[in-house]
């Protein structure tokens, strides 16, 4: 009889060899308790005086000279983080406005940085928080509002310097009418999503932004807007869930009123991009049914999102963005939706010619690709990835897209061919990119238990010249991949190969170490779900979350 390895087995052995190989090594420089430097970043903004040195550095002088502290975290490889550097960051206004903070540029991929990324509750791409002088957070903000909003909610956080909770708290319980403007805005541009530390449940998240949408006073109509997006998200969760839908008639038809209005105005609607998007499923929310009221909402929908397409002021990606709650719309409409993919193509061909920096491709790339995929053109998004990507920051990001669609196609060689191209490309953090490699390697290739084993030894290998190796994403991943030996060997068949190739002499020596390494359970992330709008409302591409759309 064939004998299983249990999970805290699978875990430990895996622990214990990564333990055992570090030591065969020499070691790999600084522990977990002595990060290295944020001046490690190699890339900077040279408009923004970005602090040279490390975050504690940075904290001490930001609370020596009482300055707030704005704290930014990134990766090449992400496309909206190239957004903000290249498109915020470089703003006269928003490089003016830095001035007043000590600012802090972490580079999600360099060494330790997945520690910090810990300590400050990070889970997605990009994150900006504003902290107090004394270290205590007060603000996260958005990715996908305008530059002049960016700086109004920046200005918010500044004067208030609260923790978010506190201010949440005294505005419900003063009620929202009689609320200080100031904290109002706060709450309205706080990223929500995006903090893991402080998380709203479906319920409660639906409450509290339907009150502050309804109590919130008519003259602040840029947080009501806002409220009332968070309000629809946040019904959206709970209607998914398979609950019944949570508006009665009467409150159905006073939300569909305001979100044509909102719709209507064109300021109200550049700081409600990540609404825009989620066309389909709000307008299904409020109209389940065919109607007069459903069409003439669609037609508002259509009509906004064609605005943003045609704004000249707006970056190229948020113009083609605008093109996929147009398709959305159209879905059954066969006539309509031909028409589209012709539109669809002309725009592709006008972006990829607007497009000259290969910070703003990487950004852009990524959205001509969704969208040719989201308009049915999905093998013309195939070669326009394969044509372009070399021109862009990080084209192993797009190897990685490439072997994602090879597998959802049912091609899994070519899968595996693009999977392990984008791991032998990355130039940091090698072993990330190893990792959704082997998972996959391990999901498409089964039966090749040699090559399981040689490059699991070959990733994990990497995985040790990285000094954030059990933190964050990285430690995220090394579960997933944790639970990918288990269901691989589910029967025990390969109890022979994950023992010999994991195991090694003096395991009881260590083992003490190796137990400090255990589970611990992946925590929120900040891209739930794979569909496009979800991606596009919350800004945010994460790389666990990338993970999991290339396993289903």
């Amino acid at each position: 009889m064939i004998q299983r390895l249990t999970s805290s087995q699978l875990r430990f052995q895996l622990a214990l060899a990564l333990v055992l190989m570090l030591v065969a090594a020499g070691g790999c420089g600084k522990g977990a308790d002595t990060p290295e430097p944020a001046s490690e970043t190699d890339e900077r903004h040279d408009a923004i005086a970005w602090f040279d040195g490390s975050p504690d550095a940075a904290f001490a002088l930001a609370k020596s000279e009482r300055k707030p502290v704005f704290l930014y975290w990134g990766a090449d490889w992400c496309p909206p983080c190239q957004y903000l550097k290249n498109k915020v960051f470089t703003r006269p206004e928003f490089v003016e406005k830095s001035k007043d903070f000590v600012t802090v540029y972490l580079d999600a991929d360099m060494k330790s940085a997945q520690y910090l990324g810990d300590k400050f509750g990070i889970s997605g791409y990009p994150t900006a928080i504003i902290l107090s002088p004394d270290g205590e957070e007060v603000m996260r903000m958005p990715s996908s509002i305008p530059v002049q909003e960016y700086a109004v909610a920046l200005d918010s956080a500044m004067q208030r310097m609260r923790p978010v909770e506190t201010v949440l708290t005294e505005v419900m319980e003063a009620g929202p009418a009689n609320a200080d403007a100031t904290d109002l805005n706060i709450l309205a541009f706080y990223s929500w999503i995006d903090d893991r530390k402080f998380e709203l449940k479906d319920e409660e998240r639906a409450a509290t932004f339907k009150r502050l949408y309804q109590e919130t006073p008519d003259e602040l109509m840029l947080e009501k807007s806002r409220f009332l997006a968070l309000y629809l998200e946040a019904l959206i969760e709970q209607s998914s869930d398979g609950e019944k839908s949570p508006l009665t008639d009467e409150e159905r038809a006073k939300v569909n009123a305001a979100l044509m209005a909102l719709l209507d105005d064109e300021r109200l609607v550049g700081n409600n991009l990540g609404l825009l998007s989620g066309s389909r499923k709000t307008v299904e929310l409020l109209h389940p049914e065919d109607s007069p009221d459903r069409r003439a909402l669609m037609a508002q929908w259509v009509e906004a999102a064609q605005r943003v397409e045609n704004d000249e002021t707006l970056p190229i990606h948020d113009r083609l963005d605008a093109i996929d709650p147009q398709i959305q719309l159209a879905e059954g409409e066969a006539a309509i939706y031909a028409e589209l993919q012709d539109h669809v193509r002309e725009r592709i061909a006008w972006a990829g010619a607007a497009v000259t920096d290969e910070g703003e491709l990487q950004a852009v790339l990524f959205s001509m690709a969704s969208l040719l995929a989201s308009s049915g053109l999905e093998d013309e998004a195939g070669v326009l990835v394969t044509q372009m990507m070399d021109e862009a920051t990080a084209p192993y990001y797009f190897m990685m897209w490439m072997g994602s669609r090879e597998k959802k196609d049912g091609n899994p060689e070519e899968a595996l061919l693009w999977f392990r191209k984008s791991y032998q490309n990355s130039p940091v953090a090698h072993f990330r990119w190893g990792l959704i490699y082997l998972r996959n390697l391990v999901e498409l290739a089964p039966e090749d238990e040699m090559s399981i084993e040689t490059e699991s030894l070959d990733v994990l290998a990497q995985l040790l010249t990285f000094d954030g190796a059990f933190a964050g994403d990285s430690y995220g991943l090394l579960g997933l991949l944790e639970s990918d030996y288990r269901s691989w060997n589910e029967d025990g068949t390969h109890n022979e190969s994950l023992d010999s190739r994991l195991r090694a002499p003096g395991l009881r020596a260590l083992s003490g170490r190796g137990r400090r390494l255990g589970p611990r359970a992946l925590r929120g992330l900040s891209c739930r779900g794979g569909d496009r709008a979800r991606l596009i409302s919350t800004g945010c591409r994460n790389t666990v979350d990338s993970v999991r759309s290339t396993a289903n």
